[in-house]
């Protein structure tokens, strides 16, 4: 039982981890890319 919720309290950060990982490249990658228009231009 207690491995179970152990496991699965895992797996939650795991993927709260990877979503916060995407979001974070994302808004950089916009902010690189709004930079790069910005200095482009």
């Amino acid at each position: 039982m207690t491995r179970s919720i152990c496991r699965h309290h895992m797996d939650v950060s795991l993927s709260l981890s990877v979503t916060m990982t995407r979001l974070y490249s994302s808004s950089s990658y916009a902010n690189f890319n709004l930079a790069y228009r910005i200095g482009c231009h």
